[in-house]
């Protein structure tokens, strides 16, 4: 058995408990669900099952057959594997290095018999992998590098294995089979793995608890109608255009369909390659009719990738400097060009604010300190406080609880009232009751109209 008793964590910039009093065991070859809001501590309670973190007060318990270990404050990091919920997007490091842990001169052999694993692994439950060691981390979609990561974590032999979202990035039925390899392959290894989830993702059939106020409590399965965004916000009040509604092989039509300033376009299918050249296309052909309208300095695009918070902000830089980055030029100067620091700290409080963000005791604190699902919400804050012509988000809601997916459509809609086209990528169906219609990535490739129109 796996035991954590009477955690205690508290992260030395803020000085308050984050966990207090946490207590959770594991079965032999057993699967358990930690469920929570944002900010929670979802993620920190799998850094310290897994040895990453060691607690302020505290032990760990854990058999295996060859040793035993009883009431030790931290769990040794070689007995434990994370499959972490930030994907690394190392510029210059290939999917390769990632798998062997070695520079780029690293033995290429291991780096091959390493991707062929984790590919036979997936292809035994029907889940495609379709990237090579070759791969670049920086061009790989996210589904493709998350199920890398996850099949790897299981196939390095474990005791503890910590899978932090391991399901964010993948449609529905993907989803449903990796919960089922994860449950078939830690059954099968005796292994004893922690898995963090959100309520909104389909979760597994097995043991699952929620994480509120730092403690432990019995999972209660949400309601299946989430209520529309509040505070005025209301995504109702929105026009949702239904994309391809009135698709014909009328280019006239075709043109009309695809955005129109003041919406917002909800397109899911999977996030392979054809379906992000199909969004590529869609964008060069909405530049190209700006410049036909000869509008082209007003036209702006303001793109905030799948994984926003790994790619947009700044690990090193506190929560003020990263909600105010990309805003240099508009902040208030002095007669020597300095910049004013009272106008910065008014804006970061804004972009802090309308997302919602918590956690946050000061301006001052490193981002790094923001749960995931904060990250991403102060990303899309920040990138669409200003108007832009065209927004296009990958996968918005990814990590966020249902105040955090009521926020960020709430600051979409209010986006798309001011003008902006917004466009919603996502891997799966919109499954909220106050999104009108979407479209399927499937009906497009059906239809030669589209692919001619687009030049695919």
């Amino acid at each position: 058995m796996f035991e954590a008793r009477n955690l205690e964590f508290a992260f030395p910039a803020t000085g308050e408990p984050l966990l207090v009093d946490v207590c959770l065991s594991v079965q032999e070859g057993e699967l358990v669900v930690i469920t929570g809001e944002n900010g929670a501590g979802k993620t920190t309670l799998g850094q310290l099952c897994a040895g990453r973190l060691t607690p302020r007060r505290g032990s760990f318990s854990l058999q295996t057959a060859k040793s035993l270990l009883v009431s030790v404050p931290k769990i040794p990091a070689y007995l434990a594997a994370v499959a972490p919920q930030c994907l690394p997007r190392i510029t210059e490091a290939s999917l390769g290095d990632l798998l062997t842990m070695q520079s780029t001169r690293g033995d290429r052999h291991a780096q091959i018999r390493a991707m062929s694993r984790v590919r036979e692994l997936w292809q035994g439950y029907d889940v495609d992998l379709t990237v090579s060691v070759d791969d670049r981390l920086a061009d790989l979609p996210s589904d493709q590098l998350q199920l890398t990561i996850v099949g790897a974590a299981l196939l390095k032999e474990r005791k503890v294995l910590v899978f932090d979202e391991p399901t964010s990035f993948l449609d529905p039925i993907r989803a449903a089979k990796v919960w089922g390899a994860l449950l078939n392959e830690v059954s099968r290894r005796g292994a004893y793995a922690v898995a963090i989830a959100h309520p909104q993702q389909s979760l597994p059939v097995c043991r699952t608890h929620s994480l509120a106020a730092g403690r432990l409590v019995p999972y209660v399965k949400p309601s299946p109608t989430p209520t529309a965004p509040s505070r005025g916000r209301a995504v109702t009040e929105c026009s949702f255009h239904m994309l391809l509604a009135t698709v014909t092989t009328n280019a006239e039509h075709v043109e009309y369909s695809v955005a129109r300033s003041g919406e917002i376009t909800w397109l899911h299918g999977p996030p392979t390659r054809p379906f992000r050249t199909f969004c590529e296309a869609l964008l060069r052909e909405e530049t190209a009719r700006a410049r036909l309208r000869g509008n082209v300095r007003s036209f702006s695009i303001c793109r905030i990738p799948a994984d926003a918070s790994e790619k947009s902000l700044a690990a090193n830089l506190s929560v003020r400097d990263n909600a105010v980055i990309n805003r240099w030029h508009h902040a208030a100067r002095g007669p020597f060009g300095l910049l004013h620091h009272s106008d910065i700290d008014a804006l970061a409080k804004r972009v802090t604010e309308r997302a919602g963000v918590s956690g946050v005791k000061s301006l001052d604190e490193l981002v790094d300190c923001l749960s995931g699902g904060n990250r991403q919400r102060l990303v899309i804050s920040r990138e669409s406080f200003d108007p832009h012509a065209v927004i296009v988000a990958e996968e918005p809601f990814r990590g966020l609880d249902d105040r955090g997916v009521e926020t960020v459509a709430g600051l979409f809609c209010e986006a798309a009232r001011a003008g902006s086209l917004v466009l919603i990528l996502t891997a799966s169906p919109p499954s909220f009751p106050w999104i009108q219609a979407s479209i399927a990535f499937e009906t497009i490739q059906d239809d030669p109209a589209w692919m001619t129109y687009l030049g695919i």
